[in-house]
């Protein structure tokens, strides 16, 4: 990995996941030879079994409380991951 000199600037960008958006956003603001390191890349189950997932699309305005229904909903005692 190349070592950040004195008055450079180190950019990194970190996502779940790697969508055609988030990689151009990559190659905009990045370095020509930047990585993109996949954590997950050689898992033959990359999501648990036992995990649920739920996406719903709302206004900008009606975000947190569309989140509060959601987690009272679907939340039950377990853990919650959100990404927003």
């Amino acid at each position: 990995m190349n070592e950040v000199r004195e008055g450079e600037i180190q950019i990194a960008l970190f996502s779940a996941t790697v969508p055609t958006w988030v990689r151009d956003i990559a190659l905009e603001f990045m370095k020509p030879d930047f990585r993109v390191v996949d954590l997950a890349q050689d898992l033959s189950n990359k999501t648990a079994k036992n995990v649920k997932h739920i996406k719903m699309e709302c206004d900008r305005d009606d975000r947190i409380e569309a989140l509060a229904k959601i987690i009272a909903v679907h939340g039950g005692a377990g853990k919650v991951i959100v990404f927003t």
